[in-house]
């Protein structure tokens, strides 16, 4: 409003030009616990193309940690199963390789192998996860899977980035180190990734009973 009174010549400086701005409250992101990941991943999908196609999808995001929108660009080129790496092109289109293994790495190759033939249509694309037109996944099919999937796991509103979030904290709370976790997200500042470090008391708790020395002394 200031700006638009300046620029129409009713006043000739700004009065809140100086004035701070009020500081925009942190929000933990959302994640799921292990036992909701296991409803989710381990519930009967379809044994058609599309069903392979979409345990895929939420395998790969929960299991790799990628963006949906690093998700729909994978090219099978990008893809090495014998080598168990996945080559990501995130932000920036900044490269990185993240291995891809157990539940993950086994429904991409029967993705690969049974399903993703079916959906190639007239004009074949290097696209890893296709549509029912043969053409490139897009990143709101992507959120449409996690949401339909997520609804019979009793899971509302399941969003891609969720299962990022969740890769990133479930790594965290088995030990992973925080350098790791920051390389395997692709994250340019490890400040981002300390977002991931909201564990639950409980989960300190265990650490601490585990490692310190003298934790049990006294009892």
């Amino acid at each position: 409003f200031h700006r638009f009174m300046v620029l129409e010549g009713v006043c000739d400086e700004l009065p809140t030009a100086d004035m701070p701005l009020p500081a925009k409250p942190s929000r933990l992101p959302d994640v799921l616990s292990r036992e909701q990941a296991a409803a989710l991943l381990d519930q009967p999908f379809p044994q058609t193309p599309t069903g392979l196609r979409d345990r895929a999808v939420l395998e790969v995001l929960y299991g790799c940690g990628l963006r949906a929108s690093e998700l729909c660009g994978l090219d099978r080129r990008a893809v090495l199963l014998d080598e168990e790496l996945l080559r990501v092109f995130g932000k920036g289109s900044k490269e990185r390789l993240v291995p891809i293994l157990g539940t993950a790495a086994a429904s991409l190759r029967a993705y690969l192998e049974e399903g993703r033939g079916a959906l190639v249509g007239r004009m074949p694309t290097p696209a890893v996860f296709l549509n029912v037109h043969g053409g490139r996944l897009s990143r709101q099919s992507v959120h449409a899977i996690c949401e339909k999937y997520g609804r019979v796991a009793g899971i509302k509103g399941l969003h891609p980035h969720t299962l990022r979030h969740s890769f990133a904290t479930h790594l965290l709370e088995g030990g992973a180190d925080l350098r790791a976790v920051q390389e395997l997200l692709g994250h340019a500042d490890i400040s981002t990734t300390q977002l991931y470090t909201h564990l639950d008391r409980s989960h300190i708790r265990r650490v601490y009973l585990a490692a310190h020395p003298r934790a049990h002394l006294g009892e």
